[in-house]
């Protein structure tokens, strides 16, 4: 049974990183609020306008460790401690992987064709629209909620 609440998490992980990178990562701050241009920019606008910087592909510890903590606490209260740990673990799986996954997609040279692909998602996320392909390790969820980019080349 625990196993299904890991498995759970990794999949609970992947509609966190799209509701992330497309509603807090991608959020237009108002100009009246100038710390929270700021802290917007720190959290990820930096990574935007520099995206080859090795410093900036990691979502900052602290931000995660504090995110991490609200929902182990909120997952805790709604199961048993056993199941909570479970999908927290395979949650914290999920986020591992797709760390590793973004800078690779960064700085690796993708030899298998998933790979590949994602890179060219990725990299036409950042410098074609940046208001589609939120999927990092996936796109998975960029196609039910209709913000997937087009692959095809229309040349």
């Amino acid at each position: 049974m625990f196993i299904l609440y890991f498995i759970a998490g990794v999949v609970t992980w992947t509609i966190l990183e799209y509701a992330l990178h497309r509603f807090l990562f991608h959020l237009e701050p108002s100009p009246k609020y100038p710390m929270l241009v700021t802290f917007h920019f720190l959290l990820h606008g930096q990574h935007h306008k520099v995206p080859f910087d090795s410093g900036r592909l990691v979502f900052p510890p602290a931000v995660a460790s504090i995110l991490a903590v609200c929902y182990y606490i909120i997952i805790g209260f709604c199961l048993e401690v056993g199941k909570a740990q479970a999908l927290f673990a395979g949650t914290v799986l999920g986020y591992v992987c797709y760390d590793l996954i973004h800078y690779y997609l960064h700085y690796g040279k993708p030899s298998f064709s998933y790979f590949k692909m994602l890179k060219v998602y990725h990299v036409k996320h950042h410098f074609e629209d940046k208001d589609r392909g939120f999927g990092i390790s996936s796109p998975i969820w960029d196609m039910p909620f209709g913000t997937q980019l087009d692959l095809t080349n229309k040349e």
